[in-house]
């Protein structure tokens, strides 16, 4: 299973419930919000997830994922673990990251 963490307790509390996110990011952009946390946490580990939103504004940058939702939004997370996995390149080999913290939630420029 894909744990999430939050960088901040507001953004935790804040994505917390869907009423909570409603609040902040509207009902569309916050049942959008709700679905990609559910379905993270469904997920065995961070290639899946790649996997998943690839071709839905997903976006893999070193040891960071973004990711669009609806038109406004974009959440920025990043992997987390000491048992990551990296190529002799350097980089993360995602299917071994079962940890994202999401960092911000920030509005599309």
């Amino acid at each position: 299973m894909l744990v999430i963490s939050f960088k901040t307790q507001e953004l935790r509390d804040t994505c917390h419930t869907l009423e909570n996110a409603e609040n902040r990011y509207g009902s569309l952009h916050a049942a959008a919000l709700v679905e990609v946390l559910a379905d993270a946490e469904a997920l065995d580990n961070a290639a899946d997830f790649i996997a998943l939103y690839r071709g839905s504004g997903c976006v893999v940058v070193g040891d960071s994922i973004s990711l669009k939702i609806g038109s406004e939004y974009v959440l920025s997370w990043i992997a987390l673990g000491v048992g990551l996995q990296r190529t002799v390149e350097g980089e993360i080999v995602w299917s071994s990251v079962t940890r994202l913290k999401l960092m911000t939630i920030d509005k599309c420029p």
